[in-house]
């Protein structure tokens, strides 16, 4: 996070980026896998999917991209240092007090920036999956924070 706690606007542009694009696909095709994002200092940004059948391996594998391409053993290719990550996957999440109400499909995002203490996580309930103008979603909501990555 940028200073005192607030994200920067590079980093909220490229949450709202990658957010955008992962509700479009799954507005067409009703699946996402895990989706990582970086940027560097000149806001060029380098995009890449997990394959992986499940969703925690496609985790461990973004998380572990971007660290290595943080640390600079993953090619950057034109990237410069990563400044701020993003990584987007589909998930579900409690409904109702204690998880009660059983569990509703949402769009996950978790996000941070270099030299932050924290990073952070929101999700969106989606429904619809690939149904085209039939998907709806909500305004994305808080979900706690998570390990920072660079």
């Amino acid at each position: 996070m940028g200073d005192e706690g607030r994200v920067s606007e590079r980093l909220d542009a490229l949450a709202t980026e990658l957010i955008g694009e992962s509700l479009d696909r799954l507005a067409e095709t009703g699946e996402l896998g895990v989706v990582a994002s970086v940027v560097d200092a000149a806001d060029e940004r380098l995009t890449f999917g997990s394959s992986a059948e499940l969703v925690e391996d496609g985790l461990e594998w973004a998380r572990s991209w971007i660290e290595g391409l943080a640390a600079g053993t993953v090619d950057r290719e034109t990237l410069g240092e990563p400044q701020a990550w993003a990584v987007c996957y589909l998930g579900a999440v409690a409904e109702g007090e204690d998880g009660e109400g059983g569990f509703a499909d949402a769009l996950i995002c978790e996000f941070g920036e270099k030299g932050a203490r924290a990073a952070w996580s929101s999700y969106q309930l989606v429904s619809g999956l690939g149904a085209g103008e039939g998907f709806a979603y909500t305004d994305p909501l808080p979900a706690g924070e998570v390990e920072p990555l660079i």
